[in-house]
């Protein structure tokens, strides 16, 4: 759920707590991880958010990006999409 709105979250929690009740299993623990850029300015930390979020594939950190991607089941276009839209 990294980078959704709350109310995106919210219905996601309900869902897979629904589904968990159905089959009998006990409540999950959810968590929130967030991050925060901290720059004298607005500008340079959208610029920063810019420079951190970059996927192309010409952007310093792709190949960590690339290995991560590996790792997961999540669609590499789509995950980007969601995780660094504004």
């Amino acid at each position: 759920m990294h980078g959704d709105p709350p109310q995106r979250i919210r219905s996601k929690i309900a869902e897979m707590s629904e589904r968990r009740e159905k089959k009998g299993l006990g409540r999950m623990t959810f968590g929130v991880a967030a991050y925060s850029i901290v720059r004298d300015t607005e500008e340079e930390a959208r610029k920063e958010l810019a420079r951190i979020t970059d996927v192309k594939q010409c952007a310093a950190g792709y190949e960590n990006y690339r290995q991560w991607l590996a790792g997961t089941k999540t669609r590499p276009t789509c995950f980007a999409r969601r995780l660094f839209s504004q």
